[in-house]
Protein backbone atom coordinates (compact mmCIF):
# COMPACT_ATOMS: atom_id res chain seq x y z
CA UNK A 1 0.00 0.00 0.00
CA UNK A 2 1.59 3.47 -0.90
CA UNK A 3 2.13 5.95 1.44
CA UNK A 4 -0.69 8.20 -0.50
CA UNK A 5 -3.20 5.54 0.01
CA UNK A 6 -2.73 5.06 3.52
CA UNK A 7 -3.22 8.77 4.45
CA UNK A 8 -6.64 8.50 2.53
CA UNK A 9 -7.45 5.77 4.71
CA UNK A 10 -6.60 7.12 7.92
CA UNK A 11 -8.29 10.75 7.48
CA UNK A 12 -11.61 8.63 6.18
CA UNK A 13 -11.71 6.89 9.99
CA UNK A 14 -10.77 9.97 11.18
CA UNK A 15 -13.83 12.21 9.58
CA UNK A 16 -15.78 8.61 10.57
CA UNK A 17 -15.08 9.01 14.36
CA UNK A 18 -15.70 13.23 13.77
CA UNK A 19 -19.45 12.36 12.45
CA UNK A 20 -20.25 9.72 14.96
CA UNK A 21 -19.29 12.15 17.85
CA UNK A 22 -21.65 14.74 16.41
CA UNK A 23 -24.58 12.51 15.42
CA UNK A 24 -24.10 11.37 19.66
CA UNK A 25 -23.97 14.75 20.82
CA UNK A 26 -27.27 15.30 18.85
CA UNK A 27 -29.17 12.87 20.78
CA UNK A 28 -31.96 14.42 23.24
CA UNK A 29 -31.01 13.77 26.99
CA UNK A 30 -33.32 11.63 29.18
CA UNK A 31 -35.40 14.07 30.39
CA UNK A 32 -35.87 16.13 27.49
CA UNK A 33 -39.58 15.89 25.65
CA UNK A 34 -38.29 15.15 22.18
CA UNK A 35 -39.26 12.33 20.33
CA UNK A 36 -36.02 9.42 20.78
CA UNK A 37 -34.41 7.28 18.54
CA UNK A 38 -35.36 3.72 17.71
CA UNK A 39 -31.66 3.06 19.36
CA UNK A 40 -32.14 5.52 22.36
CA UNK A 41 -35.49 4.01 23.32
CA UNK A 42 -33.79 0.62 23.27
CA UNK A 43 -30.62 1.89 25.60
CA UNK A 44 -33.14 3.76 28.03
CA UNK A 45 -35.47 0.23 28.48
CA UNK A 46 -32.59 -2.22 28.89
CA UNK A 47 -32.40 -1.10 32.43
CA UNK A 48 -35.59 -1.30 34.51
CA UNK A 49 -36.47 1.45 36.72
CA UNK A 50 -38.88 1.23 39.60
CA UNK A 51 -42.19 3.52 39.33
CA UNK A 52 -45.06 4.31 41.44
CA UNK A 53 -48.41 4.27 40.35
CA UNK A 54 -51.76 5.16 41.77
CA UNK A 55 -52.64 1.21 42.32
CA UNK A 56 -50.01 1.16 44.89
CA UNK A 57 -49.33 1.54 48.63
CA UNK A 58 -46.27 3.91 48.94
CA UNK A 59 -44.39 2.96 52.04
CA UNK A 60 -45.54 4.50 55.22
CA UNK A 61 -43.03 7.17 56.97
CA UNK A 62 -41.49 6.22 60.25
CA UNK A 63 -43.47 7.81 63.29
CA UNK A 64 -41.15 9.75 65.28
CA UNK A 65 -41.70 9.50 69.19
CA UNK A 66 -42.94 12.39 71.06
CA UNK A 67 -41.19 12.14 74.14
CA UNK A 68 -42.55 15.34 76.64
CA UNK A 69 -40.21 17.21 78.65
CA UNK A 70 -42.47 19.59 80.18
CA UNK A 71 -42.98 19.09 84.42
CA UNK A 72 -46.22 17.98 85.14
CA UNK A 73 -45.66 20.03 88.37
CA UNK A 74 -45.33 23.27 86.54
CA UNK A 75 -48.78 22.05 84.20
CA UNK A 76 -52.82 23.01 85.98
CA UNK A 77 -54.68 21.13 82.81
CA UNK A 78 -58.02 22.08 85.11
CA UNK A 79 -57.08 25.59 86.45
CA UNK A 80 -57.43 24.53 89.60
CA UNK A 81 -54.65 26.05 91.16
CA UNK A 82 -53.21 21.95 91.90
CA UNK A 83 -50.19 21.25 89.16
CA UNK A 84 -51.35 18.11 87.59
CA UNK A 85 -48.67 16.23 89.82
CA UNK A 86 -50.13 17.13 92.59
CA UNK A 87 -53.12 16.31 91.84
CA UNK A 88 -52.16 13.00 90.67
CA UNK A 89 -50.22 12.73 93.76
CA UNK A 90 -53.64 13.13 95.81
CA UNK A 91 -55.84 10.90 93.77
CA UNK A 92 -57.52 13.47 92.00
CA UNK A 93 -58.35 14.37 88.38
CA UNK A 94 -56.18 16.63 86.80
CA UNK A 95 -58.43 17.48 83.94
CA UNK A 96 -61.64 18.06 86.34
CA UNK A 97 -61.88 21.13 88.50
CA UNK A 98 -62.52 20.04 92.13
CA UNK A 99 -64.77 23.18 92.81
CA UNK A 100 -66.58 23.63 89.73
CA UNK A 101 -69.91 22.35 91.55
CA UNK A 102 -69.44 25.64 93.24
CA UNK A 103 -70.03 27.48 89.90
CA UNK A 104 -73.37 26.51 89.49
CA UNK A 105 -76.46 28.94 90.14
CA UNK A 106 -78.57 27.05 92.79
CA UNK A 107 -81.86 28.21 92.04
CA UNK A 108 -85.50 27.48 91.38
CA UNK A 109 -88.77 28.69 89.62
CA UNK A 110 -92.20 27.36 90.32
CA UNK A 111 -94.64 27.96 88.06
CA UNK A 112 -98.44 28.26 89.71
CA UNK A 113 -101.29 28.34 86.54
CA UNK A 114 -104.66 29.47 86.99
CA UNK A 115 -106.29 26.20 86.65
CA UNK A 116 -108.56 27.47 84.04
CA UNK A 117 -106.15 28.15 81.51
CA UNK A 118 -105.12 24.35 80.57
CA UNK A 119 -106.57 24.04 76.96
CA UNK A 120 -105.68 21.62 74.16
CA UNK A 121 -105.09 24.31 71.62
CA UNK A 122 -107.22 23.30 68.90
CA UNK A 123 -109.62 26.07 69.26
CA UNK A 124 -110.32 25.78 73.35
CA UNK A 125 -111.37 29.49 74.73
CA UNK A 126 -108.54 28.65 77.60
CA UNK A 127 -105.72 28.46 75.07
CA UNK A 128 -106.32 32.35 74.03
CA UNK A 129 -103.54 32.27 76.41
CA UNK A 130 -101.26 29.46 75.15
CA UNK A 131 -99.43 28.77 79.12
CA UNK A 132 -98.14 25.18 77.63
CA UNK A 133 -96.08 27.23 74.97
CA UNK A 134 -94.93 29.39 77.65
CA UNK A 135 -93.47 27.21 79.78
CA UNK A 136 -91.52 25.80 76.88
CA UNK A 137 -90.36 29.09 76.32
CA UNK A 138 -89.12 29.45 80.14
CA UNK A 139 -87.11 26.24 80.09
CA UNK A 140 -85.19 28.05 76.73
CA UNK A 141 -84.21 31.13 78.14
CA UNK A 142 -83.33 30.20 81.91
CA UNK A 143 -79.95 28.70 82.80
CA UNK A 144 -79.45 25.39 82.40
CA UNK A 145 -78.97 24.83 85.86
CA UNK A 146 -82.08 26.40 87.00
CA UNK A 147 -84.93 23.89 88.19
CA UNK A 148 -88.28 24.40 86.88
CA UNK A 149 -91.74 23.27 88.56
CA UNK A 150 -95.60 23.38 87.71
CA UNK A 151 -97.95 23.49 90.31
CA UNK A 152 -101.86 24.09 88.90
CA UNK A 153 -104.81 25.55 90.78
CA UNK A 154 -107.51 23.77 90.35
CA UNK A 155 -108.02 20.47 88.55
CA UNK A 156 -110.67 19.48 85.98
CA UNK A 157 -111.05 16.18 88.17
CA UNK A 158 -111.50 17.70 91.31
CA UNK A 159 -112.50 21.34 91.03
CA UNK A 160 -110.60 23.34 94.34
CA UNK A 161 -108.17 21.14 94.88
CA UNK A 162 -104.70 22.21 93.74
CA UNK A 163 -102.21 19.66 91.86
CA UNK A 164 -98.55 19.28 91.20
CA UNK A 165 -97.97 19.03 87.62
CA UNK A 166 -94.32 19.05 88.48
CA UNK A 167 -92.04 19.29 90.88
CA UNK A 168 -89.57 21.15 90.91
CA UNK A 169 -86.96 19.46 89.51
CA UNK A 170 -84.04 20.05 86.41
CA UNK A 171 -85.29 21.99 83.46
CA UNK A 172 -86.68 19.02 80.84
CA UNK A 173 -88.51 19.86 77.47
CA UNK A 174 -89.29 15.90 77.50
CA UNK A 175 -90.46 15.80 81.01
CA UNK A 176 -92.16 19.19 80.93
CA UNK A 177 -94.09 18.31 77.66
CA UNK A 178 -94.94 15.38 79.04
CA UNK A 179 -96.80 15.83 82.20
CA UNK A 180 -98.33 19.10 80.62
CA UNK A 181 -99.88 17.23 77.38
CA UNK A 182 -103.36 16.57 77.72
CA UNK A 183 -104.13 18.25 80.56
CA UNK A 184 -107.97 19.40 80.48
CA UNK A 185 -108.67 23.43 82.15
CA UNK A 186 -110.55 22.78 85.38
CA UNK A 187 -113.65 24.90 86.44
CA UNK A 188 -112.75 26.80 89.31
CA UNK A 189 -109.44 28.39 90.31
CA UNK A 190 -108.12 27.48 93.57
CA UNK A 191 -105.56 30.53 94.00
CA UNK A 192 -104.77 29.77 97.89
CA UNK A 193 -104.82 26.57 97.76
CA UNK A 194 -102.11 26.59 95.03
CA UNK A 195 -99.92 28.42 97.71
CA UNK A 196 -100.76 26.70 100.50
CA UNK A 197 -99.00 23.78 98.39
CA UNK A 198 -96.15 24.99 97.43
CA UNK A 199 -93.58 23.86 99.74
CA UNK A 200 -94.85 20.13 98.60
CA UNK A 201 -93.39 21.36 94.87
CA UNK A 202 -90.18 22.13 96.31
CA UNK A 203 -90.06 18.86 98.18
CA UNK A 204 -86.12 17.77 98.30
CA UNK A 205 -84.78 21.09 97.47
CA UNK A 206 -83.02 22.02 100.66
CA UNK A 207 -80.05 24.81 99.26
CA UNK A 208 -80.65 27.86 96.75
CA UNK A 209 -83.06 30.77 96.40
CA UNK A 210 -86.37 30.21 95.43
CA UNK A 211 -89.18 31.92 93.13
CA UNK A 212 -92.29 31.42 91.85
CA UNK A 213 -94.84 32.90 89.17
CA UNK A 214 -98.29 33.07 88.78
CA UNK A 215 -100.71 33.38 86.03
CA UNK A 216 -104.26 33.87 86.18
CA UNK A 217 -106.90 35.28 84.54
CA UNK A 218 -109.25 35.76 87.76
CA UNK A 219 -109.39 35.59 91.05
CA UNK A 220 -109.85 32.54 94.02
CA UNK A 221 -113.37 30.88 93.27
CA UNK A 222 -112.75 28.76 96.07
CA UNK A 223 -113.52 30.51 99.06
CA UNK A 224 -109.62 31.14 99.52
CA UNK A 225 -107.67 34.15 100.39
CA UNK A 226 -104.52 33.99 98.59
CA UNK A 227 -102.86 37.35 100.00
CA UNK A 228 -102.98 35.76 103.25
CA UNK A 229 -101.38 32.39 101.79
CA UNK A 230 -98.80 34.93 100.34
CA UNK A 231 -97.81 36.49 103.01
CA UNK A 232 -97.83 33.40 105.75
CA UNK A 233 -95.18 31.80 102.56
CA UNK A 234 -92.93 34.84 102.08
CA UNK A 235 -92.34 34.35 106.71
CA UNK A 236 -91.95 31.23 106.21
CA UNK A 237 -88.96 29.00 105.53
CA UNK A 238 -89.36 28.98 102.08
CA UNK A 239 -89.32 32.75 101.87
CA UNK A 240 -91.06 32.79 98.55
CA UNK A 241 -90.98 36.03 96.56
CA UNK A 242 -93.71 35.84 94.03
CA UNK A 243 -94.52 37.45 90.46
CA UNK A 244 -97.76 37.50 89.70
CA UNK A 245 -99.30 38.08 86.12
CA UNK A 246 -103.51 39.33 85.77
CA UNK A 247 -104.72 37.75 82.22
CA UNK A 248 -108.14 40.45 82.54
CA UNK A 249 -109.30 43.78 83.17
CA UNK A 250 -111.10 42.73 86.12
CA UNK A 251 -110.33 45.43 89.03
CA UNK A 252 -111.30 42.48 92.32
CA UNK A 253 -109.02 39.79 89.98
CA UNK A 254 -106.36 42.46 89.68
CA UNK A 255 -106.38 44.07 93.45
CA UNK A 256 -105.94 40.17 94.46
CA UNK A 257 -103.40 39.23 92.20
CA UNK A 258 -101.31 42.53 92.88
CA UNK A 259 -100.95 41.98 96.67
CA UNK A 260 -99.63 38.79 96.50
CA UNK A 261 -96.54 40.47 94.47
CA UNK A 262 -96.53 43.30 96.82
CA UNK A 263 -96.66 40.84 100.03
CA UNK A 264 -93.49 38.86 98.55
CA UNK A 265 -91.68 41.31 97.44
CA UNK A 266 -92.39 40.62 93.75
CA UNK A 267 -93.83 42.53 90.68
CA UNK A 268 -97.22 42.69 89.04
CA UNK A 269 -97.77 42.29 85.33
CA UNK A 270 -101.18 43.08 83.50
CA UNK A 271 -101.40 41.95 80.67
CA UNK A 272 -105.14 42.28 78.68
CA UNK A 273 -104.74 40.33 74.99
CA UNK A 274 -102.92 37.40 73.98
CA UNK A 275 -100.11 39.38 72.43
CA UNK A 276 -99.65 41.22 75.45
CA UNK A 277 -99.11 37.97 77.92
CA UNK A 278 -96.26 37.24 75.43
CA UNK A 279 -94.94 39.99 75.58
CA UNK A 280 -94.92 40.12 79.16
CA UNK A 281 -94.08 36.32 79.61
CA UNK A 282 -91.06 37.24 77.57
CA UNK A 283 -89.83 40.28 80.08
CA UNK A 284 -90.75 38.11 82.98
CA UNK A 285 -88.36 35.19 81.34
CA UNK A 286 -85.32 37.92 81.21
CA UNK A 287 -85.94 39.49 84.62
CA UNK A 288 -85.89 35.82 85.95
CA UNK A 289 -82.93 34.67 84.16
CA UNK A 290 -81.21 38.79 85.55
CA UNK A 291 -82.56 37.96 88.68
CA UNK A 292 -81.25 34.22 88.94
CA UNK A 293 -77.56 34.93 87.76
CA UNK A 294 -77.47 38.25 90.37
CA UNK A 295 -75.79 38.72 93.53
CA UNK A 296 -77.71 36.80 96.03
CA UNK A 297 -76.80 33.71 93.78
CA UNK A 298 -73.18 34.29 93.44
CA UNK A 299 -73.14 35.59 97.05
CA UNK A 300 -74.05 32.08 98.07
CA UNK A 301 -72.02 30.38 94.87
CA UNK A 302 -68.87 32.06 96.48
CA UNK A 303 -69.51 30.69 100.14
CA UNK A 304 -69.54 27.77 98.36
CA UNK A 305 -66.12 28.00 96.48
CA UNK A 306 -64.56 29.64 99.52
CA UNK A 307 -65.14 26.33 101.43
CA UNK A 308 -64.19 23.99 98.53
CA UNK A 309 -61.30 25.96 97.76
CA UNK A 310 -60.13 25.06 101.51
CA UNK A 311 -60.70 21.78 101.61
CA UNK A 312 -58.18 21.92 98.58
CA UNK A 313 -55.84 23.95 100.95
CA UNK A 314 -55.64 21.33 103.44
CA UNK A 315 -55.47 18.21 101.31
CA UNK A 316 -52.29 20.07 99.32
CA UNK A 317 -50.81 20.91 103.08
CA UNK A 318 -51.17 17.33 104.75
CA UNK A 319 -49.58 15.82 101.46
CA UNK A 320 -46.75 18.39 100.90
CA UNK A 321 -45.75 17.60 104.34
CA UNK A 322 -46.01 13.89 105.12
CA UNK A 323 -44.49 12.92 101.06
CA UNK A 324 -41.65 15.47 102.02
CA UNK A 325 -42.36 17.87 98.63
CA UNK A 326 -42.20 21.12 101.21
CA UNK A 327 -38.85 20.05 102.22
CA UNK A 328 -37.45 18.80 98.97
CA UNK A 329 -38.90 21.21 96.66
CA UNK A 330 -39.69 24.42 98.90
CA UNK A 331 -39.41 26.93 95.74
CA UNK A 332 -42.42 25.08 94.30
CA UNK A 333 -44.60 24.36 97.55
CA UNK A 334 -44.21 28.02 98.04
CA UNK A 335 -45.47 28.82 94.70
CA UNK A 336 -48.48 26.49 94.69
CA UNK A 337 -49.19 27.61 98.41
CA UNK A 338 -49.19 31.39 97.42
CA UNK A 339 -51.81 30.99 94.52
CA UNK A 340 -54.02 29.14 96.45
CA UNK A 341 -53.65 31.90 99.13
CA UNK A 342 -54.60 34.63 96.78
CA UNK A 343 -57.46 32.32 95.46
CA UNK A 344 -59.41 31.10 98.36
CA UNK A 345 -61.87 33.99 98.04
CA UNK A 346 -62.53 32.95 94.75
Amino acid sequence: MSKKLLLLVVGGIVTLVVILAAALNALPAPDQTREATPIVKALRTSTPTATWTPFQTPRPLPVATVISTVDPFSLDSDGDFLPDGVEKALGTDPFTHQCADSFRLDASVLVIVDGTLWGDDKGDAAATFPITAALRSMISVLPNSVRIGVVSAGTAATGCSSGIVLPVQAASQSVLRQRTEGIQPSAQRSLAQALRDAPLAFAGIETGTRYAVLVSRGTDTCGGDPCAEARTLKSGPLALTIDAIALTLDGPTRESLRCIADYTGGLYYQADRPEDFSRLWRTENERLSHWITGASNLQENRMTCMRCMSEIMDKFLKWARDSGFAASQPKQFQNILDQLTRNLQC
